[in-house]
Order: C-alpha cells, then sequence, then structure tokens
C-alpha cells in the first residue's frame, strides 16, 4: 500500500516542519527573553471561518444557532455559507453535498425573519441577521 506510506510520510513531514518552526520560535524566545504569542504562531496555521467570526459576535441563542445551521466549517464554497451553496447549485444545476439548499435558503429565510421580528438583538447583532437575510435573499433571486 504504497499509497498509505506516502500519506503518512507526507504527513509526518508536515508534522516535523511544524515542529522545526516552533522549536525555532521558542529558542527565538528563550535567546530573547520574550513569551511566545502562541495564539499568533496558531493564528498563522489555522483558518477561521466566516461563521466561527460572527458567532464570537453574537450572544443570541436563536441567532447563534442560525449562524450554526447556515454555515460548514469543512465547506469547499465560497465562505461556507448558505447563500454560496445556494448559487452553486443554481449555476451548475446540481444539488451541492446531495442537499437542496434552495429548499434550505426558503426555509431559513422564514426562520431569520422571526428572529428579526420576535427576538430582542443588540444593534450589532440586528446588523448581522440582516445582512445575512439579504445574502440568502439575494442568492434565491438568481432563480430563473
Amino acid at each position: 500500500m504504497k499509497g498509505y506510506s506516502d500519506l503518512f510520510s507526507y504527513n509526518r513531514k508536515t508534522i516535523e516542519s511544524n515542529n522545526v518552526e516552533m522549536s525555532k520560535a521558542v529558542a527565538k524566545t528563550e535567546e530573547n527573553k520574550f513569551p511566545i504569542d502562541l495564539q499568533l504562531f496558531a493564528s498563522k496555521h489555522i483558518k477561521t471561518t466566516r461563521g466561527e467570526k460572527l458567532l464570537k459576535q453574537i450572544s443570541n441563542v436563536k441567532l447563534k444557532n442560525f449562524v450554526s445551521q447556515v454555515f460548514r466549517k469543512n465547506a469547499e464554497i465560497g465562505d461556507g455559507g448558505l447563500a454560496d451553496a445556494i448559487k452553486e447549485q443554481i449555476k451548475t444545476g446540481k444539488l451541492v453535498r446531495n442537499k437542496d439548499h434552495i429548499i434550505k435558503g426558503r426555509e431559513r429565510l422564514v426562520n431569520l425573519g422571526r428572529i428579526l421580528k420576535n427576538e430582542r438583538l443588540t444593534k450589532r447583532e440586528r446588523k448581522i441577521a440582516s445582512k445575512l437575510y439579504k445574502e440568502i435573499d439575494n442568492a434565491l433571486k438568481e432563480i430563473k
């Protein structure tokens, strides 16, 4: 199984490369007597999604749940949001990951409309919710 050994070799090299980079950072820190900024180190290697960024700005439980439902961490299309999945489905005429995002978009707009109407949101949350509503609505308007 050459494929598995190649993959293992690649992963081992990647890990070794990151370990060497971290060791250099530690050595430099010890030299200069400054603490390592692990968050800065991690930020170079870990990408934060748009959904994760939005979740950090929201305290309303229903809006948080909504954002969690319309953004995917491991998405391969656009920013991982429902609007981009709808656009892709319209463009290709095929389901994205075997799901009909057009139907999901229509359902989520109703849900988000209720959140905007009934929930007590901060100005920031209301702005986020309104922007998401417009994005999904505009994506759905592309249906011919």
